[in-house]
Parts: structure tokens; sequence; C-alpha cells
């Protein structure tokens, strides 16, 4: 039975308020909102006015904050909301917002910017700072801003934020968040305690830091505020009621007829209760495409042997990734991600002098963003590799072949885990390969790491036999 009259259910199926809740600053934060432009769903409302909680004493007390919803609901209009209303309302004088990947923060800069520039007022004392992976507002008459970063193990150190967001925390490390959280201190003994606002779908395999939040409210008694809209593991996901009850924006972003045609018919049934659903599995029972992955993992890993060098770009541009391979003491190869360069001024510039350092050609995919790379190293004199249509496909099932049989060795770099836990595939022929457009993360690492296990694979083939008659 088809529920295109109803819309997404507005509360979540499982929900917890601060102990401490006595009211809320939502309402106000709601009209400010409004003054603004902004047309909120009735969950959104309520989303607000859980974050905005106070105590008592009007103190905001849900300083701990998870949400679960899945994407393309309008949880990012919570979290604008949330910002501006604290930029100029509250006047909190540094505001971190946080994303996995550098175009999903400057996607939600932007959207503020367009809400700020349609009023005058805030328009007049509110400049704006664009600059690859330095983005801020900042207002002219307090100097306060809102910082937006790219995650690295990194951030957060300098001025100490009054609120942090973590946007794509599925994606959050450990690192990355033993490097904000002391700089949060300074502000652990004002009336208002810090405000930390995690916002994520479904977690992934290398979730680990979600995972535990995740438990923290569900099993740990955390106290703060928890919404999660995902179904319980075990659901028919055929069921349509469920799709709206697990989707907010059903049928107001997302229309019943998406789901039905493109989504159940195209993923699998794990990734569709994953990605659609907000099914929350526990952490060892996530399907992924290279289940074996973590056993392959050895931190000390090293190659001892030739290497070959290879490169991909991500879709946006953001950032090119450079791989390593190469044989070990043990006969097992080692893969590693060497750079990690924003966009891609750098890159050839860093791939030259490994590629002569190393006498070693470089590979890549020439249907890649990559292929922008290779008139430059050319002209530089390095020597490229192109890995493309067929020999792609053999790499990608060689990469997972090689994954599966335990064969090859990785560091658990953060930056790769996550490439190989998102990573989705595309079919090909009778075969398969890494699908960097159906990902839901930047998948330049994976791909990159891949293409280098094919260049050592090669590098190590003898030459055919060639017989005269």
């Amino acid at each position: 039975m088809s529920n295109s009259a109803l819309v997404g259910a507005q509360r979540p199926r499982r929900q917890r308020l601060p102990r401490r809740r006595a009211g809320s600053d939502g309402a106000d934060a709601i009209e400010f909102a409004k003054s603004l432009g902004y047309e909120l769903d009735d969950w959104q409302c309520w989303l607000i006015d859980g974050i905005l909680s106070t105590d008592e004493h009007y103190r905001l007390c849900a300083t701990l904050c998870l949400i679960l919803v899945s994407r393309q609901n309008g949880k990012n209009v919570v979290l604008e909301v949330v910002e501006l209303y604290a930029f100029y309302v509250l006047e909190w004088p540094v505001i971190l917002h946080t994303a996995h990947r550098q175009d999903t923060s400057a996607d939600h800069m932007a959207r503020m910017r367009s809400a700020i520039e349609a009023n005058p007022d805030l328009e007049s004392i509110t400049g704006f700072i664009v600059a690859n992976g330095k983005e801020k507002i900042v207002r002219k008459d307090t100097r306060a801003e809102i910082r937006f970063i790219t995650r690295s193990k990194k951030i957060g150190r300098g001025k100490s934020p009054r609120m942090v967001v973590f946007d794509e925390a599925l994606y959050l490390t450990d690192e990355q968040l033993q490097a904000i959280l002391p700089s949060m201190s300074a502000q652990s003994m004002s009336d208002d305690a810090p405000l930390m606002v995690y916002t994520s779908s479904a977690p992934v395999p290398e979730s680990a830091v979600l995972h535990r939040m995740i438990h923290q409210f569900t099993e740990g008694g955390a106290d703060g505020f928890f919404a999660d809209w995902g179904a319980a593991p075990g659901c028919d996901i055929t069921d349509r009621e469920i799709w709206r009850q697990t989707n907010p924006g059903y049928n107001i972003r997302i229309s019943e007829e998406w789901i039905a045609e493109r989504e159940l018919a195209l993923l699998s049934p794990d990734a569709f209760a994953i990605e659609r659903l907000g099914v929350v599995f526990a952490a060892d029972q996530i399907p992924s495409e290279l289940p074996e992955w973590p056993q392959c993992a050895d931190p000390a890993s090293r190659r001892d042997g030739p290497v070959a060098i290879a490169v991909d770009v991500a879709l946006d541009l953001s950032w090119s990734s450079i791989a390593i391979a190469g044989p070990r003491a043990d006969g097992l190869l080692h893969v590693e991600v060497v750079e990690c360069l924003p966009g891609i001024s750098r890159t050839v510039e860093v791939l030259t002098k490994m590629a002569e350092k190393h006498n070693s050609p470089v590979w890549l995919n020439p249907r890649s963003e990559a292929a922008g790379l290779v008139r430059s190293l050319t002209d530089a004199g390095v020597t490229v590799n192109e890995v493309g249509g067929l020999d792609f496909m053999k790499a990608c099932v060689q990469f997972r072949q090689q994954v599966t049989a335990s064969q090859l060795r990785h560091r658990a770099q953060d930056v790769l885990n996550v490439a190989v836990a998102g990573a989705a595939v595309r079919p090909v022929g009778e075969g398969w390969v890494w699908a960097g457009r159906t990902s839901h993360v930047d998948i330049s690492p994976l791909m990159a790491v891949t293409l280098a296990a094919w260049g050592a694979t090669q590098a190590a083939t003898p030459p055919p036999r060639v017989f005269a008659y």
C-alpha cells in the first residue's frame, strides 16, 4: 500500500532529553530562524528545541547531542539555525563546524551565507573569508567567528570554541576527537558549558567513535540529547511504513517513488537498511565490501623492495591521494597512503620528486579526475602508466582478492580505513570496479592503493617468454 499522502515521522524511534532540562531556548531560536526566511518542519523545530535545552537556571544543559537520521532528510538546516542563533543572539565568540569532506563544510557555509546576505542588518556586521580549508564567517562588531574545517588530527588547535559541530560523525576518528576536546576545556567552567553536537547517518565498519557514543546513550546512561530515527535491525526493508518512520523528510524532500524505484531496486539489502533506513548494526555485523580489511592491519608494516607509486584525485578536486605498494620481507604486499594533499596544486611536484627518487612510473586511472595530471607529469619527465578499462577492473578484483586472502598489509591509517569503509562498487560487464560517485566518502585513498598494488604486481610479473621457430 502506498503512503504517498503521508509524510515522514516527525519524532524519532529512540530519544532522550537531558536530565536537568527545565525549558529551552528553542522557541526563541525558531522565531529567529523564521525572521531569516527559514521554513522549518515540525521535526526540525523539535531537534532545535532539544539541542537548546536549558536547566532551572536557564543555562544550556544538552552539552552532548547526538542526532542520527539518514541522508538528505534536512538535518543540516537544524545545524544552520543553531549555529546562527548562537553566533548572533547568544554572541558566542568561536564556533567550529567540522565535516569529513571539504566540499560538505563549504556547502554548509554557502547556505548560511545566503541566509545572512538576505538580511541587511546581519550582512552589515558580517564578513566572509573564503580560502580552501580556512573558510570563516566573522562578525565585524565583536570579531566572533564560525570556522568551517575539514577534519584532521590537527584541527581545533588554537582558539577555544564554545560550540563544536561534528557533521558526518560516522567518519570521526579518535585522533580527530583528541585534537579538539582539549581546546574546549577553557570553556568548561563557564555558566554554559561548551556544546558538542554530533550528527550522522548510520555507522559504517570504521565508526568506532560513533558506535561508542551510541552505546553511551543507549546502554551507558550518558546525559544529553539523543535522537535516532533508524529502524531496528531485522526490519522488513520493503515495508513502506518503515520508510516513513525512519525518514522525517519522507514525501517532503525524499519521494516515495525515488526510494522504491532507485534505492531499493539498486542497493543491496544491507546497504539499503543502513543508508535509507538508518539501521544501526553492531560494529562487527556491518557489511563491508572488504570485511577482511581489519585483519590485514599491521601498524609497523613497511616495504622491503621496489616501490610502485599511484595517484587518485577526489571527484570534487578537494584532495589528491598518493599511495605506494611494494613487497615486504615476508613476501606479503605492503600498501600505504603516503600523501593526502589539499586540491591538486602540489600533486605534480610531489609525484615528480617521488618518481625521481624511486626511479618509478606513476600509475593512474585515465577515466578519473587524475587524468588531468597526465600532461603536467609527462612534461616533467615522469613516466605515466594508465590503468583503464579492463585493466582497472582487474586491479579492483585483484585488490579484493589480496585482502580476502590476507596477502597484503596496511598500516591502519584513518584516511584509508574510512575510504574502505565507505566504498561502493558498480558492475562492469561480468565484473565490478570501485564506484566513486555512489560512495558516500572520498575513496581516492582506496583508489590509489588499489592502483599501486596493481603496479607492484605488474612490476613483479616476469615478461612473457618469446619462442623462435
